[in-house]
C-alpha cells in the first residue's frame, strides 16, 4: 500500500512539473522572438526525453521492488 502511495505522489509531481515547465515554454515563445524559439523547442524535446526517461526509470525501479 505505501508504495502504491509513493508512486502516486511521484506521478504527481512529475506531472505538475511537466505542466510549469510548458507553462513557462509558452510565455517565452509569446513574449521571445522566432530566433529564440528554435532554441526553446530544442530544450523542450530535451526536457521531454530527460522527463521520459525519469519516467521510465521509476516504472522499472516499481516493477523491481514489486
Amino acid at each position: 500500500m505505501i508504495i502504491i502511495i509513493i508512486i502516486i505522489i511521484i506521478i504527481i509531481i512529475i506531472i505538475i512539473i511537466i505542466i510549469i515547465i510548458i507553462i513557462i515554454i509558452i510565455i517565452i515563445v509569446i513574449v521571445s522572438s522566432s530566433s529564440i524559439n528554435i532554441i526553446i523547442i530544442i530544450v523542450v524535446v530535451l526536457v521531454v526525453v530527460v522527463v521520459v526517461v525519469i519516467i521510465i526509470i521509476i516504472i522499472i525501479i516499481i516493477i523491481i521492488v514489486i
